[in-house]
């Protein structure tokens, strides 16, 4: 977790800690005031002024999508490189736990191996790689 937006799904998703250690492995530890001041802005954004009311909003939209017969997600979104962005850095490939991202010249994906955890879109320092999970937004 790297980003207020970050934290913002985790807190969503349910979770009622976050963690960002590996924001600061890699980005260095004012990482971790920047990540503050965004989550500040972005809670302001979204209209909520507290982190605790976004608690497992993503529970209740799960829930509201089965009473509708929506689809879920159930097979790995795979991350989108922008060749004009990526400067073929390498940090993708040295997060990705699973082998799923190469860098020769630019990243690519290898889809076999990869789960779609977004590890490599949260990593990039040119935000050069994207994941279409949340179209539209976060809420």
């Amino acid at each position: 977790m790297s980003t207020a937006s970050d934290v913002v799904e985790y807190l969503m998703a349910g979770a009622t800690l976050v963690g960002v250690c590996t924001a600061g492995h890699l980005n260095g530890p004012g990482r971790y005031t920047r990540i503050l001041r965004d989550l500040s802005t972005l809670l302001a954004e979204l209209g909520v002024s507290r982190p605790v009311d976004l608690r497992g909003l993503t529970l209740k939209r799960i829930a509201e999508r089965r009473e509708k017969h929506w689809v879920a997600v159930t097979q790995p979104k795979l991350p989108v490189v922008d060749d004009d962005t990526c400067t073929g850095c390498g940090t993708c490939e040295e997060v990705c736990a699973y082998d799923a991202m190469h860098v020769n010249g630019k990243a690519r994906v290898t889809a076999d191996a990869c789960i779609g955890c977004g590890l490599c879109a949260s990593a990039c320092p040119e935000r050069a790689i994207a994941l279409d999970y949340y179209p539209g937004g976060l809420v």
